[in-house]
C-alpha cells in the first residue's frame, strides 16, 4: 500500500517564542486564519513549547515594558478581550488547525510525549514540518 503524504496547509506556522506578546499575537493570529477556514499547521518548539504544554499561555513573562501595558489592557477588558488560551481554543474549535510540537523541543525542554499530546496533535521534527510547509502558500513565524 502507498504512503500517501499529508497535504501542504495553506499557512504554516512556526512558533518559538516564550512571551506574552509573541504568545498572544500567534494565538490571535490562529484564530483569525481559522476563522477564515484557512488550513493552519502551527509547530510549537523552543520557549513557546513549554509554555503550551504548561499551560502558561496567559502567565508567560512579558519582552518589553510594553507587554506589561498589554497585559493590564487584557485583563482590565476581561472577558471581553478573552485569554490567550480561549483564543488557541476558540480556533482549535473552528476546526482546520493542527498543532504540532517540535520533538527536539520536547528533549531539551525535559517535557514527556504524554504531557504534551495533551496539548498538541503530534510530534514530529523539523523535516517533517518543513516538508509539508513547502507547499504551504504563507510561512508565519511567532
Amino acid at each position: 500500500m502507498a504512503v500517501v503524504p499529508d497535504p501542504s496547509p495553506d499557512i504554516a506556522c512556526i512558533i518559538a517564542r516564550g512571551d506574552f506578546e509573541s504568545l498572544r499575537a500567534a494565538a490571535t493570529f490562529l484564530c483569525a486564519a481559522a476563522a477564515m477556514r484557512s488550513r493552519v499547521e502551527a509547530f510549537w518548539t523552543d520557549a513557546a513549547l513549554p509554555a503550551l504544554v504548561r499551560g502558561e499561555l496567559d502567565s508567560a513573562p512579558v519582552a518589553s515594558p510594553r507587554g506589561d501595558g498589554l497585559r493590564a489592557v487584557i485583563t482590565a477588558k476581561g472577558a471581553a478581550a478573552g485569554t490567550t488560551t480561549g483564543l488557541l481554543a476558540d480556533a482549535r474549535a473552528l476546526g482546520g488547525l493542527r498543532l504540532l510540537a517540535c520533538s527536539g523541543a520536547v528533549a531539551l525542554y525535559h517535557l514527556t510525549e504524554a504531557e504534551v499530546l495533551k496539548s498538541v496533535d503530534a510530534i514530529e521534527g523539523y523535516p517533517q514540518f518543513l516538508e509539508r510547509a513547502r507547499g504551504a502558500a504563507k510561512i508565519v513565524t511567532f
